[in-house]
C-alpha cells in the first residue's frame, strides 16, 4: 500500500497524493498542498522522529529512547495516525504540534458560533469531552448547552476554494481522557489530549483519522457514522414503541415561570399543582395523550430519589399519582441525574467512600453549574456504586410493590461529571471523561430495558456511541432567550440526525419566548417530537394566551396526522430553511410524511388526507402523493368544520388552498383524498 520514495514513502488516498518523510506528512489534494508535523509530544516533551519503516501495511517512524513508535495505517480513502505502544496516564498527548495551515479554513461541528467555518486568520478552540462545560468554563469558551459530548470532527478546505474539496479529521472512539481540545490558531493547528487514561482504552492511545475524497463540509460526519457502524456500536433495526412519539410536556419551564424551581422546598412542583398541570394541557391541547416529563425536584435527594415528603408524602402516594396520570392515557418519565448526590444525603452519611474525591482525598464538588453548588459526584467506576445505580433504575421503573411504575427517565447534567486531572476515581479501567459516560449510559439503558422493554431515556448529546441506549436525543437549552430565531435548535437538529440513525429528536423548545416558540411549534414536528415546557407562562415571563394555545393545539393535531417514526428519513437545512421528513414504509413510502412551509406553516401527510396548521394568513401550495386527488377540504373549528376552496394542479401534482393563523381558533386545515381503489 505504501510505496518507498527516497527516504520517505508515497501512498494515493481518495484523491490525496501523501508523502511521509522525517518529521512530515505532505497532503496534496485539490490543487492545494498542505503539511502535518507527524512528531507527537507526551507530557511536554517532544518525541523526534528518527526513521521509517514498512512493516506490513503500516508504517512506523522510530521515536528514539522512548519505547514508542508512530504508526501511519491506511484504507481506500482514510490514514490513521497514533502512537504504537502501551498508554497508561499521561497528562497531555499532542498531536500535530507546529503543523501550518494558513491557506484553509476548518469547520467544526458544536453548537452555537461554534457550528461554522472559520478563516485562517481567525483564532478557534474546539474542546470535545463529555464534561465539555468544564472545558468551556476553564478556557474562557462560549457554553456548549447541548452536545456534550460533541462528535469529535473536524472538516478543512483551501481558504480560496468556494466549494472545497474538503478533507477531515475523525477522533474514533469514547475515549477516557478529560479533554479533547483541537486549535486553530491563525493557520496553525494541533490536536492535544488531556488526561488521558490508556488503561481504559486496552493500553492504546488516542487515534485520529484523516479523511479524503469528501465533496462537502458534513461530509465527514458521513465517515464518522461509518466508523462507529462499522465497529459495532450502533444498534439498528431494534423495536421502537409508538408512544416513544407522543407529543411531551416536561414540567421544567412551567416551575420556572412559578419560580424556585431549582429550591427543594418552595418549589411549585407538589402532588396538588402536577395533576392540575396535566388536566390544563389536556384541555388546552384537545386531549392529544402525551409524555409527561416530572422535571426536578419531584426527590428528596440527589443520588437517593428519595419521594419530597412536603410535596409528594411517600412513594405509595406518589406512585398513586403517577398512576392515575397514566390513567389518563399519558406517559410519565422523571429527571434523573445518576451522578450527583446531594450534600445532606444519607450516601454522605453512610456512604463516603461512594463519592468521587479530590487529588487531595475531599468529596468532589461539583462546578460551573450556574444552578448549584451543593452536590458531589457517586464514583460510577465502582461495583458497589452501580449496583445503588441499578436499585435506583428498578425502583423508579417497576410495577413491582415499592416500584413507583415510572416510564423513563430524562437524564440530565451529564456533562457534569468526574473530570480527569481535578477528580481522583477508584477504577480507571472502567473509564472516566466520555468512556464513563458510555459506560454510565449502556449500564443504565440496559438495566433499564430489563425492567421494562419500552423504557423511554431522553439524554442530550451526539455521539454515535449513544445510539443504542437513547429512544430520543434532545436538543437541549437555548440561550439567551430574548432572540427570537430557533435557528440553533435546527442546527442541533441537523447534527443529531446525522450522528444518531435510528434515535427520535427531542425537540426540547427551553426557555422561549413567544415569537419563538410560534415558529418552532411549526417546525420542529418535521424533525422530532413536539414539546411544550409552558403552561401559564413563557420564559420572558409572557402569559399564555388563547391564541398561544390555539396554535400549539393545531400543530399537535397536524402532528398526529403522521408522528415521527424512527424508519422515516429527515432532511434539516437551516441555511436554506428547508424542513420535511418521508415515509420509510407503508403505502406513502418514499413520500412526504411532514413538511414546513415558510418557518410558519406545518403540513402532514397521512393515508386518508392532508392537514395543516399555521401562524400566518397565506396561500400554500403542496405536493400531493402520486396518484391522489383531493375530494373535500375544511377549516376545522371547535363547532364543526366549514368548506374551504382548493384548487388542483394535475400537471404539476400539487394542491394549492389558503390558510389561516391558527391562533384565531382554528384546530386544523383538512384536505381529504379520494377514495383509492386497492
Amino acid at each position: 500500500m505504501f510505496e518507498q520514495e527516497g527516504a520517505g514513502y508515497r501512498i494515493r488516498l481518495g484523491g490525496a497524493d501523501i508523502a511521509v518523510a522525517g518529521e512530515a506528512m505532505t497532503l496534496a489534494l485539490g490543487g492545494k498542498t498542505y503539511a502535518v508535523c507527524l512528531r507527537p509530544a507526551l507530557d511536554g516533551f517532544k518525541l523526534p522522529i528518527s526513521g521509517w519503516t514498512q512493516e506490513g501495511g503500516a508504517l512506523f517512524g522510530e521515536l528514539p529512547d522512548s519505547g514508542y513508535r508512530v504508526k501511519l495505517t491506511a484504507g481506500a480513502s482514510w490514514l490513521e495516525y497514533t502512537i504504537d505502544g502501551t498508554s497508561s496516564l499521561h497528562g497531555e498527548i499532542r498531536y500535530f504540534a507546529g503543523t501550518e495551515l494558513v491557506d484553509s479554513v476548518v469547520r467544526g461541528f458544536l453548537p452555537d458560533h461554534y457550528n461554522r467555518v472559520f478563516q485562517a486568520g481567525e483564532s478557534a478552540v474546539f474542546a470535545f469531552s463529555a464534561t465539555a462545560k468544564e472545558s468551556q468554563f476553564d478556557r474562557g469558551l462560549e457554553r456548549i448547552w447541548m452536545t456534550c459530548p460533541a462528535p469529535k470532527t473536524l472538516a478543512f478546505r483551501d481558504k480560496w476554494a468556494e466549494a472545497g474539496p474538503w478533507w477531515g479529521i475523525v477522533v474514533p472512539d469514547p475515549l477516557p481522557v478529560r479533554e479533547t481540545v483541537a486549535t486553530f490558531r491563525q493557520g496553525r493547528f494541533d490536536i492535544a489530549f488531556t488526561h488521558f487514561y490508556g488503561a481504559a482504552y486496552e493500553g492504546r492511545f488516542p487515534r485520529v483519522q484523516f479523511h479524503f475524497g469528501l465533496e462537502t463540509e458534513n461530509a465527514v460526519l458521513d465517515r464518522y457514522v461509518a466508523y462507529y457502524r462499522d465497529n459495532g456500536y450502533l444498534r439498528e433495526g431494534s423495536e421502537r414503541f409508538d408512544w416513544w412519539s407522543r407529543p411531551i410536556f416536561c414540567t421544567w419551564g412551567q416551575q420556572e415561570y412559578l419560580e424556585q424551581s431549582c429550591d427543594f422546598e418552595r418549589n411549585p412542583l407538589t402532588a396538588d399543582t402536577l395533576p392540575d398541570w396535566v388536566v390544563r394541557l389536556e384541555e388546552k391541547t384537545g386531549g392529544h395523550p402525551f409524555t409527561l416529563i416530572v422535571d426536578s425536584h419531584w426527590f428528596d435527594h440527589h443520588g437517593e430519589y428519595g419521594v419530597h415528603p412536603q410535596r409528594f408524602g411517600d412513594s405509595a402516594r406518589f406512585r398513586r399519582l403517577i398512576e392515575s396520570i397514566k390513567a389518563r392515557g399519558h406517559k410519565v418519565v422523571l429527571w434523573y441525574t445518576p451522578l450527583w448526590v446531594s450534600k445532606t444525603s444519607r450516601i454522605v452519611r453512610e456512604h463516603p467512600e461512594w463519592l468521587v474525591k479530590t487529588l487531595e482525598g475531599e468529596p468532589a464538588r461539583v462546578t460551573n453549574t450556574e444552578i448549584y453548588d451543593y452536590v458531589y459526584l457517586l464514583d460510577c467506576s465502582r461495583r458497589d456504586v452501580r449496583a445503588h445505580i441499578r436499585s435506583t433504575v428498578h425502583y423508579l421503573l417497576s410495577d413491582e410493590a415499592g416500584g413507583l411504575n415510572a416510564d423513563g427517565f430524562k437524564i440530565d447534567m451529564n456533562y457534569y461529571g468526574p473530570v480527569g486531572g481535578k477528580h481522583a476515581i477508584d477504577n480507571y479501567e472502567w473509564g472516566i471523561g466520555e468512556k464513563l459516560w458510555y459506560e454510565l449510559v449502556r449500564f443504565i439503558g440496559t438495566e433499564a430495558a430489563t425492567v421494562k422493554a419500552d423504557a423511554f431515556l431522553t439524554l442530550s448529546g451526539a455521539e454515535p456511541y449513544l445510539q443504542p441506549w437513547a429512544p430520543a436525543q434532545r436538543l437541549n437549552d437555548l440561550f439567551p432567550v430574548v432572540p427570537e430565531s430557533p435557528d440553533p435548535w435546527y442546527r442541533r437538529a441537523a447534527l443529531v440526525s446525522k450522528m444518531l440513525p435510528g434515535v427520535l429528536i427531542d425537540v426540547d423548545g427551553w426557555p422561549s419566548a413567544r415569537t419563538r416558540s410560534a415558529e418552532y411549534w411549526m417546525v420542529s414536528p418535521t424533525f422530532g417530537v413536539p414539546v411544550t415546557y409552558h403552561l401559564d407562562g413563557f420564559d420572558t415571563k409572557e402569559k399564555l394566551g388563547d391564541a398561544d394555545f390555539a396554535r400549539m393545539r393545531a400543530a399537535w393535531n397536524v402532528y398526529a396526522n403522521a408522528p415521527v417514526q424512527t424508519d422515516m428519513a429527515l432532511h434539516i437545512d437551516p441555511d436554506r430553511r428547508v424542513f420535511y421528513r418521508t415515509y420509510g414504509s407503508g403505502p406513502l413510502a418514499g413520500f412526504y410524511a411532514a413538511l414546513a412551509l415558510h418557518s410558519c406553516c406545518l403540513v402532514t401527510y397521512g393515508e386518508r388526507c392532508i392537514m395543516a396548521a399555521s401562524i400566518a394568513d397565506m396561500t400554500v401550495e403542496v405536493p400531493l402523493p402520486p396518484g391522489r386527488t383531493v375530494s373535500a377540504a375544511c377549516k376545522r373549528l371547535p363547532g364543526g368544520d366549514v368548506p374551504i376552496v382548493w384548487e388542483e394542479d394535475r400537471e404539476a401534482g400539487t394542491v394549492r388552498f389558503k390558510i389561516e393563523d391558527c391562533g384565531k381558533g382554528i384546530e386544523a386545515f383538512v384536505l381529504a383524498f379520494a377514495q383509492v381503489d386497492g
